[in-house]
């Protein structure tokens, strides 16, 4: 006749077993819950092998309760995984199909803009910022008294610009003159300082520019503010 059962290593091996069946299914904790499992298994060969000649019950719960946390914890990871692995599929090709339309929108919208040099009159278009379009260039006489040092020549600048953008855009930091590579700054005569919302426009923007030297010229234009745009060139015929 089989003798009692020692029931102490059975029942720390049930404890861990149950614990770990317990956090089984909880994410990130259930690794563990593995850890425990296979603790309690361990434990319940050891009763196991203890309680050879003697009953067994609570041995074997506790070796039936460490297989079946150890079997929920592979399952739900497994199960985790696969979520995981299907959201990050999902966004990957949301974001491939939106780089794609991008693409696509800028081939469409850019083609003007890609040109590297402009001539007076010629439409400038920046996708999604701006169109500008420089309409005249002149040498002009007038000069601000208050300005102490008078250069040797002043171009006066005139331009329309329109708004593609969905948010103001700034007029009057738009454009920069070049004389034989040099840069030309700005002189302070009427000089059109403005801002105009979406889809609105303004006409006969006009930006003066204290000139030394000689040419070739060329005008640098490019939305105020924008940082990743590459400025257009207007070359300037002058006598």
């Amino acid at each position: 006749m089989k003798q009692d059962e020692k029931k102490v290593l059975g029942i720390i091996a049930l404890v861990f077993g149950g614990i770990a069946l317990i956090t089984s299914w909880m994410p990130f904790i259930n690794n563990a819950s593995a850890i425990l499992a296979i603790v309690g298994f361990i434990v319940g060969i050891i009763a196991l092998i203890v309680n050879r000649k003697n009953k067994k019950t609570i041995t074997i719960i506790s070796l039936i309760i460490s297989i079946i946390a150890f079997a929920v914890v592979l399952i739900t990871q497994a199960s985790y995984s696969a979520m995981i692995d299907s959201a990050f599929e999902s966004n990957t090709k949301t974001a491939k199909k939106e780089n794609t339309s991008s693409s696509k929108d800028s081939e469409e919208t850019t083609e003007i803009s890609e040109k590297e040099e402009f001539s007076v009159g010629e439409k400038i278009i920046f996708d999604g910022e701006a169109e500008y379009t420089i309409t005249g260039v002149e040498w002009t006489d007038e000069r601000n008294q208050f300005e102490e040092t008078q250069p040797d020549k002043v171009l006066k600048v005139t331009y329309n610009v329109t708004n593609l953008s969905d948010s103001d855009v700034s007029i009057g930091l738009d454009l920069i003159l070049y004389a034989d590579g040099r840069k030309m700054e700005s002189y302070p005569n009427t000089n059109t300082i403005e801002s105009i919302s979406k889809g609105r426009s303004f006409e006969g923007a006009v930006q003066h520019f204290a000139v030394t030297g000689e040419g070739p010229y060329e005008l640098e234009v490019e939305p105020s503010f924008s940082w990743d745009v590459e400025p257009a060139i207007v070359k300037l015929d002058l006598q």
